[in-house]
C-alpha cells in the first residue's frame, strides 16, 4: 500500500549516497567547499562535530523543502535502498530531519535558535542536554515530587468511588429519577477522560506547576460549591466543573515523570505513581459511606475540598517546575521558572486538535486501541461486581463494597511489580544494544519495554474465566475473588507499561499523548458499563460465565496487539518518522514531533540499527 513515502530512484543514478548528501550540505551552506566531509573508517554511523555541521538558519522554508525533497530516505522495507550505515561521517536522518525541521520552536524562522529536539542522539549537544535535564534535581527532589504528584492523582479515582455509596441518598433529597442521578456520574467520567486534552496542551507549554494549581484551584473551589447544590441541576453542573478541575492530575503526572526520570528509571516510577491512584477505589466507597451514613453526603464535598486544598499548597510550595521545553538551552537561557515559561515566546498554545494527529503512528493508535479494551473489561468487573454479589450471594450494599478489596490488592501488587520489571527489562534491552553496536549507548528501543508486558498479563484471562465461572456455578462466595486478584494483578502490566511506552516514544509531549490515551480509554469504560448488565442478562441464567468468556477471548486481542508492536513497532516508527517529516516539509504544518528522549530512541541515533530491525533482533531483547 502507497503511504505517500519517498519513492525509490529519486536520487542520480550516477551519485554515491555519500557524495549525493555531501553535495546537499555544500548546496545549504551546512559544509564549505574548503572543508569537505572526510571518510573515516573507524565509524559508519558518527555525527560531524557542530563546527564542521552548521545548519543554515537563513534558509527559507521553500528551500528547505527543495533540499529535503534531493535525499532519498528508503523505508524499512526497502532492501535495495540506500543502507544509511554505508553514509561517510553524517546520517542521513540527521540531515533530513534537521533540514526539513523548522530551526526554531516558537520563535521566528531565522533567529538563529535551533531546536535542540532537532540534533541527532549522538550528539554530544544532545547527550549533555539528557545528561543535565535527568540530574538537576537531586534523587530526594525527583522522589518526593513523585509522591506529591501521586498524591494529587488521587483525587480522580477517590472523587468518582467516593460518590457511589451516596446515589440513593441524593435521589432521595432531590427527589428525582435515578436517571437524572446516574446522568451525574456519565458526566463525570467523560469530562474526566477528556478534560486533560486541553490541560495537556498547558502543560507542555507553560509547565506543568501552573497546570497542576489551575486545575487543583478549580476542584478545590467546586467541589466547595457542590457542598451546597440545592437540586439536582445544579449538582450535574457542578460535577461538570469539578471533573474539569480534577482532569489535569494524570495526564500531566506522567508528563512530570518524563520530565524527572530517564528511561530506565521511568517504569519504576510510574509504577509508584500509579499505585495512588489505585487507593481510590479501595478507599473510596468505605469513606463514602461512613460520611453519607454518619455525617450526610455534603460532607463527601467537604472532605474532597479539604484533600485538593492540602495538595493544592503542596504544588505551590513545595514543587519545582519539572518542564523542559524543545527548544531550551541550558548554557544560554535563564533558568526554567513558572514565570519564565509564561513570559517566553516560544511557548505557545497549540490546537487541541493536534492531540489527535499522535493517531496518525500505527504503534501509538494500537497501544491506545490496547488501553481501551484493557478499560473496558476493568469497567465492565468493576460494574457487574456489586449486582452479581448482592444477587448471587445475598451480600448488602456495604459488603458488596468490600468485594472490590481482592481486586484492589491485587492492584496495588501489580503496579509495583510491572513498573520493576518494566525498568528491568528495559536495561537488559540497552545493555544488549550497546554490545551489537560495540558503542556505549545511553538509548534503546521502547517495544522492548512491552516484554514485561506479555510476560505478566496472560494471567488477565484466567483470572476473568475464574472470577466469571465461579459466579456462575454458585461456588461460595470467596472463589470469584481469587479470580479477581489474578486479573487485578495482572491487567496491570500492559496499564503501567503502556503508558511508560507512550510516554518513552514522545517524551516531549508526554502530557498531550496521556490525555488522548485517557480520553479514548474512559470513553471505552463509559460505553461497556451500559451494556454489561443488559448483556449479562441476555445470556441466561449462566451469563456471568459467558460475559467473561467473552470477554478472556478479547483480551487475547488486546495481547495479540501488544505482541505486534513488541515484534515490529520499532520497524513502523522508522518508517511513519520520517514519512511525518516529510510532509511536515511538504505542507509547513506543525506534527506532533518526537523530542529529546524520543529522538533519542528512535529518531536520528537509531537509524544505524536499520539492519538489526529488519532482522527482527529487537524482539529478541
Amino acid at each position: 500500500m502507497d503511504m505517500g513515502l519517498p519513492k525509490e530512484g529519486t536520487m542520480d543514478s550516477d551519485t554515491s549516497p555519500a557524495r549525493s548528501v555531501t553535495q546537499l550540505l555544500k548546496e545549504t551552506g551546512a559544509v564549505s567547499n574548503e572543508q569537505p566531509v572526510q571518510s573515516s573508517p573507524q565509524s559508519t554511523n558518527s555525527t560531524p562535530s557542530s563546527e564542521s555541521l552548521k545548519l543554515p538558519t537563513s534558509l527559507s522554508r521553500r528551500s528547505r523543502r527543495n533540499s529535503a525533497a534531493k535525499l532519498d530516505v528508503p523505508t524499512p522495507g526497502d532492501e535495495d535502498g540506500v543502507k544509511i550505515q554505508e553514509l561517510d561521517e553524517v546520517s542521513c536522518a540527521s540531515v533530513f530531519v534537521a533540514d526539513v525541521k523548522e530551526t526554531t520552536d516558537g520563535d521566528d524562522v531565522g533567529s538563529g535558535r535551533m531546536s535542540m529536539a532537532s540534533l541527532d542522539s549522538s550528539d554530544p549537544r544532545m547527550l549533555k542536554l539528557n545528561d543535565w535535564k535527568y540530574s538537576r534535581f537531586t534523587e530526594f527532589q525527583k522522589w518526593s515530587t513523585l509522591v506529591l504528584i501521586s498524591s494529587a492523582a488521587v483525587l480522580v479515582p477517590l472523587s468518582t468511588n467516593i460518590y457511589y455509596p451516596a446515589l440513593i441518598t441524593i435521589q432521595q433529597e432531590f427527589n428525582t429519577t435515578a436517571t437524572m442521578v446516574n446522568l451525574t456520574v456519565t458526566c463525570y467520567i467523560l469530562l474526566i477522560g477528556w478534560g486533560p486534552i486541553l490541560w495537556s496542551i498547558i502543560a507542555d507549554s507553560k509547565g506543568r506547576k501552573i497546570t497542576y494549581i489551575l486545575s487543583l484551584f478549580i476542584f478545590f473551589i467546586t467541589s466547595i460549591a457542590t457542598s451546597f447544590s440545592t437540586s439536582i441541576e445544579m449538582l450535574l453542573v457542578l460535577r461538570v466543573a469539578q471533573a474539569i478541575g480534577g482532569s489535569s492530575v494524570l495526564a500531566v503526572g506522567a508528563g512530570t515523570i518524563s520530565d524527572l526520570f530517564a528511561p530506565h528509571e521511568r517504569g519504576t516510577a510510574m509504577g509508584w505513581y500509579i499505585l495512588g491512584p489505585q487507593i481510590g477505589p479501595l478507599a473510596g466507597p468505605l469513606i463514602g459511606g461512613a460520611f453519607t451514613q454518619y455525617l450526610g453526603w455534603r460532607s463527601i464535598f467537604y472532605f474532597l475540598s479539604a484533600y485538593s486544598l492540602i495538595v493544592l499548597l503542596g504544588m505551590v510550595f513545595l514543587m519545582d517546575e519539572t518542564l523542559v521545553p524543545t527548544w531550551y538551552d541550558p548554557e544560554r537561557d535563564p533558568k526554567i521558572t513558572t514565570l519564565y515559561l509564561l513570559r517566553s515566546s516560544g511557548s505557545k498554545l497549540s490546537n487541541p486538535l493536534d492531540t489527535f494527529k499522535f493517531l496518525r503512528y500505527p504503534p501509538i493508535s494500537l497501544m491506545i486501541l490496547n488501553s481501551c479494551i484493557i478499560y473496558m473489561i476493568a469497567y465492565c468487573l468493576a460494574t457487574s461486581l456489586t449486582r452479581d454479589y448482592q444477587i448471587k450471594y445475598g451480600f448488602n450494599p456495604f459488603q458488596a463494597g468490600l468485594a472490590y478489596i481482592p481486586m484492589t490488592i491485587g492492584n496495588l501488587l501489580g503496579t509495583v511489580f510491572a513498573g520493576k520489571l518494566s525498568d528491568r527489562v528495559m536495561e537488559g534491552a540497552r545493555v544488549k544494544l550497546a554490545e551489537n553496536l560495540k558503542q556505549d549507548r545511553t538509548a534503546s528501543v521502547p517495544e522492548a519495554r512491552l516484554k514485561g508486558s506479555l510476560l505478566t498479563s496472560w494471567t488477565v484471562p484466567i483470572g476473568l474465566l475464574l472470577h466469571g465461572w465461579t459466579i456462575a456455578l454458585g461456588a461460595p462466595f470467596y472463589a470469584p475473588m481469587f479470580g479477581q486478584f489474578i486479573f487485578g494483578a495482572g491487567q496491570m502490566a500492559p496499564f503501567v507499561i503502556g503508558n511508560t511506552y507512550l510516554v518513552d516514544c514522545f517524551a516531549g509531549h508526554s502530557s498531550s499523548i496521556m490525555a488522548l490515551n485517557n480520553a479514548l480509554r474512559s470513553l471505552a469504560g463509559s460505553m461497556s458499563a451500559l451494556f454489561v448488565t443488559p448483556l449479562e442478562s441476555a445470556l441466561g441464567p449462566q451469563g456471568t460465565g459467558y460475559l467473561f468468556t467473552l470477554l478472556s477471548v478479547t483480551f487475547l486481542f488486546a495481547y495479540a496487539i501488544v505482541f505486534y508492536v513488541w515484534r515490529y513497532g520499532e520497524q513502523s516508527r522508522l518508517q511513519y518518522h520520517r514519512w511525518n517529516h516529510h510532509l511536515d516539509a511538504k505542507s509547513g504544518s506543525s506534527s506532533p514531533k518526537s523530542t529529546t528522549a524520543g529522538v533519542m530512541y528512535y529518531g536520528p541515533g537509531m537509524e544505524g540499527t536499520r539492519e538489526r530491525v529488519r532482522r527482527g533482533s529487537v524482539a529478541e531483547m
